[in-house]
This record gives structure tokens, sequence and C-alpha cells, in this order.
């Protein structure tokens, strides 16, 4: 149903934007049907809601939560600085992602996800109370226990503990030269062990979630010719191969939604379905073609049926 102007309702502009304020959430005659929002071909579409108190972003408290088909996050905020999730969370193991207003917003730790009726009542006693659910507990979010195990310092993962090893020696500076490229040339890598540390360390900065994206390419001269895209982030990766025939993706790889990864110039690059692979399989195979500039082969490929998409990289 639209406006007499042809223009949304508010409860379309809500739905399509993901966001609301209480009086808006209190037209809602069925909220679990509401908040769940559905891909075309039905399935649920991980979607981050917020809900504040006003009519505005910065009116307080605020509910800003996660709904997908089994699963979702809540966290509370009594002011901007007052942040709160529900006892019992903690940061471990991967990461997944939630859409916002029609583009990627959250990656959402594992270790954070309630069962989805949890979340449903939460949001349900905050749209009736404007106040902090009492239906569970909370505690602060800067006491979450972190279980994730710091980047690099894993000594029986050789590839990643001696890649950051060797990065870690290097200053803040060494850094910088990696967090600030969008290309990075074969021709001329030198050490590539110090350069893969260096983007593990770029990729894994919580600024950066879900993670970074770089084109490594054979040099300069080879702009829109074979190149790997590398997507790392603090607690996963993706990776993709593009040549002259098409678009591949690991043959096993995981993920069911598009993630997109930050670039150096401030855009996003959305890595295709299935491109998900652990941070340790992309410095293998990072490591493969900074080594030896061709198509990796430490990896099994497949076949990306979506057309390369230049809206997809955000420059």
């Amino acid at each position: 149903m639209t406006g007499s102007d042809g223009s949304d309702t508010v409860l379309e502009a809500a739905h399509r934007d993901n966001r609301a304020s209480l009086a808006v959430m209190r037209q809602v005659p069925h909220l679990a049907d509401f908040l769940r929002v559905h891909r075309p071909d039905g399935e649920v579409l991980p979607t981050e809601w917020w809900i504040h108190a006003g009519p505005t972003d910065d009116t307080y408290p605020a509910m800003v939560f996660g709904i997908s088909d089994d699963r979702g996050y809540l966290r509370w905020y009594g002011d901007p600085e007052d942040a709160q999730v529900p006892v019992g969370t903690e940061y471990r193991g991967d990461y997944r992602t939630y859409w916002h207003g029609g583009v990627i917003d959250q990656e959402c730790n594992v270790g954070e996800e309630v069962p989805v009726e949890v979340v449903f009542a939460a949001v349900a006693q905050f749209v009736a109370t404007g106040h902090r659910p009492t239906c569970l507990q909370w505690m602060p979010q800067a006491d979450v226990p972190d279980h994730r195990a710091p980047v690099g310092t894993d000594p029986g993962n050789d590839a990643m503990y001696l890649a950051t090893k060797a990065a870690l020696e290097e200053d803040d500076s060494a850094v910088d030269t990696v967090r600030n490229r969008v290309f990075i040339n074969y021709a001329g890598t030198g050490d590539v062990q110090r350069l893969i540390g260096l983007m593990l360390l770029a990729g894994a900065e919580t600024e950066s979630v879900p993670g970074r994206a770089w084109f490594l390419r054979r040099d300069e001269d080879a702009d829109g010719e074979d190149r790997l895209v590398v997507g790392l982030g603090l607690g996963s990766g993706a990776l993709e191969w593009v040549d002259t025939s098409g678009r591949f993706a690991p043959a096993e790889g995981g993920g069911i939604d598009r993630v997109g990864y930050r670039l150096a110039d401030g855009g996003t690059y959305l890595m295709p379905t299935g491109s998900a692979v652990s941070r340790d399989v992309v410095v293998l195979v990072a490591r493969d073609y900074l080594t030896h500039g061709r198509r990796p082969t430490s990896v099994q490929w497949r076949p990306v049926d979506a057309k390369v998409d230049p809206a997809a990289v955000g420059m």
C-alpha cells in the first residue's frame, strides 16, 4: 500500500530501510511477519533492524537486532555509550552477514546469536513498553568474553603463523602501505610471507568489518586481465579468481550471501556467493599466486553464475 501521492507509507519505508521509531513499530499488526525479510526465492534474508525511541537515529533508548531464519542477535543502547547484550554472549568462531537497508551492514559473530524467538520476544516488549526488555538478562558489551584466537598466534597453522610473525616485526607504517592499496602486483612483491602477514593484520582491524579486499594482479599494466580477489577479515576470508573466461569461486567455498569487503578507496567489493573460506586457505592461495603469478592450484575452482558486475565494486 502506498500513499495517495504514490509515496511509501511509513510502514513500507520502515520495512525497506530496516529502521523505525517506536511510534511506527506500534502500528505493525504482526511484528514477526513484518520483521522477517525474504529473498525473491522465499528464503529469509538475515537482516539487521534499528528501533529508536524517537523519530531520528539519535534518540535513545534504542535496540539494534538481527533476524535470520532461526537465529538472531540483540544489542540494547540506553545511550550511545551504553551498549548491552544478552548474558551468555561470547566472541568465538566464524561470522554471519546481516543486511540493513538493502546493503551489507553487519558481521555478527556466531557467539552473539540467540534463538530467533528470544529476539522476537525482546523486541515485542521494547515496542510495547519503551524500556529495556526484562524477558532476558543483560550485560555490558565491553565485558563479553573473547575466545577468538589472535591473528597469527596459532603455531599449529604454519602458513598464517609464519606470515603474521614476519609482519609483526614491522612498524605501523608498513601496515599502512598495504592498508591503503587496492591493487597488489605479483611483479616485484619481494617478501611474500611478509606481505601476506601485513594483509592479515590490516584485514583483522575491527573498523574494517567484515574485512578488507585486495586485487592481486601480475603488474600495473594488467588491469582487466587475470586477477585474484582476496578478502580477509578477523574471523574469515573469501576468494575469487577472474580471467577472460569468467569468474570463479573455490569449489569448497561456503556462504549463502554475497559479502562486501572494504576497499582502500572507501568502496566495497561484493564477493560472490560460495566464496567464503577460512583465513588459512586465503593465505595459502594468496601465497600460491604471489609466488607463481598464475591461477592458484592450491584449491579447485568452480564457475560463478553471476556475470561480472561493475557496480559491485564501489569505485
